[in-house]
C-alpha cells in the first residue's frame, strides 16, 4: 500500500481537486492522510467530508500550526503504507500516476527511491511547463552522468549528481520505501524553506535513485506558493547548504557542498544587486569569497556591487 501524505493549510480553494486526483487513480491500494495544519479556512471541513465518504481518506488535525515540515512529520507518524508519497494540497496527480510507478517497482525489486518529472500549472489548472526537469536540461545531464540513453535510468551516486547539477527529486513526484523513511527520519522543522530538499538528500545518502522520465504530478504555481517568495527561498537555500556542509554524514561531499554554499550566497548577492541594495551585494560577495576565494562569480558580483551596477 502507498501512504500519500497531504499537508494542508488554508487550501480550501484547491484541496478537493487534489483529493479527487488521488481518488480517481486506477491503483486501488493507497491511503490519503490529509494533515490539516490548524487552518483558519474551511480546509478541515473539506477533508472531513471526503473522509466520511471514502475510507481511504483520513483527516488528521494539528492542534497548532507546525509548518509544512511538522505537518509532513505528523503524516509520517500515522502512515501505514509500505511506500510513502507526498502531495501538496494544491497539486494534482496525473492519470495512472500510482499504477505506472508501482508497475516499475514490481519490475525492479531493488528500487527503494523512485522519482519522476513534473509539470507546472497555473492557478486555473492550465499547463505552463510540460516537463520541468527536462526543460532545464537536467534529464540530459543525468543521462550523461550515468552514460545511458535509456528513457529510465538509475543514479548510483545521487548526492554527487545533486551537488554537481541539481536535485533530481521533487516533493510531489517521490515514492520512498518504508525502509528509507525509517533510515532518513523526519523533516527538519527548523527550516522554513528547502526542508524538502534536505530530506531528499537524507533519503538518497544510502540509496540509489531510480528515475522515470514522465510526469506523475502537476505542481500548481500560485501567488501564495512558498517558492514564490524569492528572498526567503534564497535564504533557505543558503541555510540548506550550510547545514549540509557541516553535517558529518555528508563529510565525503564537503568540498562540493562548500562550492554550492558559495554559489547560494552569490545568488543572494546578485538578488541584492538587482534590487539596488549594493551594500548588501558587496557584503554577500565578500562572504562567498571567504568560503571560496577563487569563485569567479563572487568576484564579478563584488566588482559590480562596488561600482553600483545591477
Amino acid at each position: 500500500m502507498i501512504s500519500i501524505i497531504m499537508p494542508t493549510y488554508n487550501a480550501e480553494r484547491y484541496l478537493a481537486a487534489s483529493l479527487w486526483s488521488v481518488l480517481q487513480q486506477d491503483f486501488p491500494h493507497f491511503e490519503v492522510l490529509v494533515v490539516d495544519d490548524h487552518s483558519t479556512d474551511g480546509s478541515a471541513a473539506v477533508a472531513r467530508d471526503f473522509a466520511s465518504n471514502d475510507p481511504r481518506v483520513r483527516c488528521i488535525t494539528n492542534q497548532r500550526n507546525k509548518g509544512v515540515s511538522g505537518a509532513r512529520n505528523t503524516g509520517l507518524d500515522r502512515a501505514n503504507g509500505d511506500w510513502v508519497a507526498f502531495l501538496d494540497s494544491d497539486d494534482l496527480l496525473t492519470a495512472g500516476s500510482l499504477r505506472l510507478r508501482m508497475e516499475f517497482i514490481a519490475r525492479t525489486p531493488a528500487c527503494r527511491i523512485l522519482a519522476t518529472d513534473h509539470s507546472y500549472i497555473d492557478e486555473a489548472g492550465v499547463v505552463t511547463v510540460e516537463r520541468r526537469f527536462s526543460s532545464v536540461g537536467l534529464i540530459d545531464a543525468a543521462r550523461r552522468s550515468v552514460r545511458t540513453n535509456a528513457r529510465d535510468f538509475c543514479l548510483e551516486d545521487p548526492i554527487g549528481f545533486f551537488l554537481d547539477e541539481f536535485c533530481l527529486m521533487w516533493t510531489g513526484s517521490i515514492l520512498l520505501h518504508r525502509s528509507v523513511i525509517d533510515q532518513a527520519g523526519r523533516f527538519d522543522e527548523t527550516m522554513s524553506h528547502g526542508e524538502d530538499t534536505r530530506y531528499w538528500f537524507q533519503a538518497a545518502l544510502h540509496h540509489p535513485v531510480h528515475f522515470l522520465d514522465w510526469v506523475s504530478v502537476q505542481y500548481r504555481q500560485s501567488a501564495t506558493s512558498a517558492s514564490a517568495d524569492m528572498q526567503k527561498a534564497l535564504i533557505g537555500r543558503e541555510l540548506f547548504y550550510r547545514k549540509l556542509r557541516n553535517d558529518s554524514d555528508f563529510v565525503a561531499y564537503r568540498s562540493k557542498a562548500t562550492r554550492r554554499l558559495a554559489m547560494a550566497i552569490c545568488e543572494r548577492a546578485y538578488y541584492f544587486r538587482q534590487t539596488r541594495r549594493f551594500w548588501l551585494g558587496t557584503s554577500h560577495s565578500l562572504r562567498a569569497l571567504a568560503i571560496a576565494p577563487t569563485n569567479a562569480l563572487a568576484w564579478r558580483n563584488l566588482a559590480a556591487s562596488v561600482l553600483r551596477k545591477p
